[in-house]
C-alpha cells in the first residue's frame, strides 16, 4: 500500500505540474502532459486547483497513523472537490461526443485520464483501512470501482499519452499488489504492469530446478464443443517453414503478377506463450491476469455490428466469461467475493471484438511474440486511393468470443495476420477484383461503411436464418452474382496463422469458444 500512496503522490503532482508550468522548461520531466494548457485556461486552473487539494488530503490521510497536535492545513471540502472532478469528466465526455475520436485534440484526453487518475487517489485515500487486508464485500465493491476507474481512461482515453498509461498501468500493477499481497502471487509471476517486457519462460523449469507448478496447470479448459460448420469449398493453401526471405517472396508483386493469395502458415506462432506455458485456453490462467476478472472490457453485444439491435457495454472481464463465454466460469477460488454474476449465459453473443487488449492489460502482450512476417514489404492496396500513410508499429487487437460471434463480410486498409490461439474459426476470402460483387454499403447515419458487405454470409448461403439488418434487402441477380464470386476459405485452429492480403474481403465466424490475435501492417 506504501508504495501505492507513495506513485500516486507522484502522479498527482506531475498532473499539477504540468497545469501550472511549462513542463518543456522542467529538468527531468520531458515526460509529463504537455498539451493540457490547450483545454483553456479556466479548464487547466480547475484541475490545477483539484489536484493541489488532493496533494492536501493525502498529506492528511496517507498515513495510517494518528495525527497528534493542531493542524495549521487549510480544511478541504472533499465532496466539493468530487463535485468538480465530476464536472471535469463530464466536461471531457462532452467533447468526446463533439469530436470523432481521431480528431479530438489531445488535449481531452488527458483531461479525462488526469481526473481518473485524481479520483481514484481520493478512492484509495478513503479506503486503504479496508483495502488493507479486507475480503468483505463491501472493500470489494470498493475495489471493483477502483479497477473500473482505471480502466475506463485507458478504454476511453487510451490514457491520454505514454505517460498517462504508463501511470494507469502502474497503478492497476500496485494495486493489485497492495488487495492480494506479495504472498499471493504465483511462483513464475513474472509480469510488470508498467512498460512491457519481453515474454520469458517458465520458471518452475527454468535452470533444472523444480518448483511447484503454476495455479492454472490443472484447471478446466475452455469448452471446445463444436458449433455449426460451414463446408470448406476452395482451400487456401496451408504452408510451412517459411522463411522472412520466402515469405517477402510470397508477397512479393514482382513474384505474383496475377496478386498474391491468402495463406494459413502452420507454424508461425507454436513458440507464443499463450499457447504453451501461459495458457489462453484455460480460463483461471485469463482470470489471473486481469486482476481476478475485475478489468473491463468492451464487449459488443449481437449477432453482428450490423445488425439493428447490435449494441455495446463495458463489463468486468468475469462477468463477459460467465455471461458469453461459460456461465460456471467465475473468479479464482482464492476465499474473496467476487463480482455478481449471472447463473444463466445471455440469450445474445458477445464478443470481445477488435479491441487493443494488451495496452489495456500488458500481462497479455507479454503472451504474444511479433511474427516476424511483419518485418517484411507488403505490397500496396491494390487502389491506390485506399493507401493508408505507413503506421510506425503493427496493430494488435484481441478477437475473444463464444461460438457462434460473427465479423461480417468486410476489408481491411492494412495487412493481416489473424493468429488463432485458443479454438476454431472458419473464414472465407474473396479477392479485391470480386468488390463489385461484394455489394459494398455506403454512408449510414454519418458513417462511412464501404468496407462492409450487404450481403449477410450465413443467410446467404443458408447457414443462418434472416439477420437483424432490416436495410440490405439484395435483388435475386445481385446475389447471383455473388454466389459466383471467386473465393477461398479455411478452418483455423489453435497455432495457426491466416494472411489476409490489403483489400480481400473476408468474413469470419467462430466455430467454438475462441481467442485470436489480429495484426495489422503495411
Amino acid at each position: 500500500m506504501d508504495e501505492l500512496l507513495t506513485t500516486l503522490h507522484g502522479a498527482t503532482t506531475r498532473i499539477y505540474t504540468s497545469c501550472t508550468a511549462d513542463s518543456s522548461a522542467i529538468p527531468g520531466r520531458n515526460d509529463t502532459p504537455r498539451t493540457i494548457s490547450a483545454c483553456g485556461k479556466a479548464v487547466t486552473v480547475l484541475l490545477a486547483r483539484q489536484a493541489s487539494l488532493t496533494l492536501t488530503l493525502h498529506a492528511r490521510l496517507a498515513t495510517l497513523a494518528p495525527r497528534h497536535g493542531p493542524t495549521t492545513d487549510p480544511p478541504v471540502d472533499e465532496a466539493l472537490l468530487r463535485r468538480r472532478l465530476a464536472d471535469l469528466l463530464a466536461l471531457a465526455n462532452a467533447k468526446f461526443l463533439a469530436f470523432r475520436f481521431e480528431v479530438l485534440p489531445p488535449c481531452w484526453r488527458e483531461l479525462y485520464t488526469s481526473v481518473r487518475i485524481l479520483t481514484f487517489h481520493l478512492g484509495v485515500l478513503r479506503s486503504r483501512l479496508r483495502l488493507a487486508g479486507a475480503r468483505d464485500a463491501e472493500s470489494s465493491a470498493e475495489m471493483d470501482e477502483l479497477v473500473r476507474g482505471l480502466d475506463m481512461a485507458l478504454i476511453v482515453a487510451g490514457g491520454g499519452s505514454a505517460w498517462g498509461r504508463s501511470a494507469v498501468n502502474s497503478l492497476v500493477g500496485l494495486l493489485e499488489r497492495a488487495w492480494e499481497g506479495d504472498s499471493a502471487r504465483s511462483a513464475d509471476d513474472d509480469h510488470g504492469h508498467g512498460e512491457c517486457r519481453a515474454a520469458k519462460r517458465l520458471k518452475y523449469t527454468r535452470d533444472g530446478e523444480d518448483s511447484p507448478p503454476p495455479p492454472w496447470d490443472d484447471s478446466p479448459l475452455f469448452s471446445d464443443e463444436p458449433a455449426f460448420e460451414p463446408p470448406v469449398t476452395c482451400p487456401a493453401p496451408r504452408l510451412d517453414g517459411l522463411s522472412m526471405d520466402s515469405f517477402q517472396a510470397y508477397i512479393d508483386p514482382a513474384t505474383n503478377p496475377h496478386g498474391v493469395v491468402p495463406a494459413v502458415f502452420t507454424d508461425l506462432i507454436s513458440d507464443w506463450p499463450a499457447l504453451n506455458e501461459h495458457p489462453w485456453s484455460r480460463p483461471s490462467y485469463l482470470l489471473s491476469r486481469t486482476f481476478g476478472g475485475r478489468r473491463y472490457v468492451p464487449v459488443e453485444i449481437g449477432r453482428s455490428y450490423v445488425d439493428e439491435d447490435w449494441g455495446q457495454k463495458l463489463i468486468p472481464f468475469s462477468a463477459f466469461l460467465s455471461s458469453y463465454i461459460d456461465p460456471s466460469i467465475s473468479s479464482p477460488n482464492d476465499g474473496r467475493p467476487s463480482p455478481k454474476l449471472p447463473s444463466q449465459p445471455e440469450a445474445k453473443k458477445g464478443y470481445l471484438a477488435q479491441h487493443d487488449l494488451f495496452s489495456q492489460v500488458p500481462t497479455l502482450r507479454n503472451d504474444v511474440l511479433l511474427p516476424d512476417y511483419l518485418w517484411t514489404s507488403p505490397p500496396l492496396h491494390p487502389s491506390p486511393e485506399q493507401n493508408k500513410p505507413k503506421v510506425g508499429a503493427p496493430q494488435l487487437n484481441a478477437w475473444f468470443g463464444p461460438a457462434g460471434t460473427i465479423t461480417p463480410l468486410h476489408t481491411d486498409s492494412m495487412h493481416n495476420l489473424l493468429c488463432q490461439v485458443v479454438g476454431r474459426k472458419y473464414v472465407r476470402l474473396y479477392p479485391p477484383e470480386c468488390t463489385p460483387a461484394m455489394l459494398p454499403r455506403g454512408t449510414e447515419n454519418g458513417v462511412d461503411m464501404g468496407n462492409t458487405s450487404r450481403v449477410d454470409l450465413g443467410v446467404a448461403e443458408g447457414w443462418d436464418e434472416g439477420g437483424g439488418d432490416e436495410g440490405s434487402e439484395i435483388g435475386a441477380e445481385e446475389l447471383e452474382r455473388f454466389r459466383a464470386a471467386e473465393h477461398w476459405d479455411c478452418v483455423l485452429g489453435p497455432g495457426d496463422t491466416l494472411y489476409i492480403p490489403i483489400g480481400w474481403w473476408h468474413y469470419v465466424r467462430s466455430l467454438s469458444v475462441s481467442f485470436s490475435v489480429s495484426f495489422w501492417w503495411n
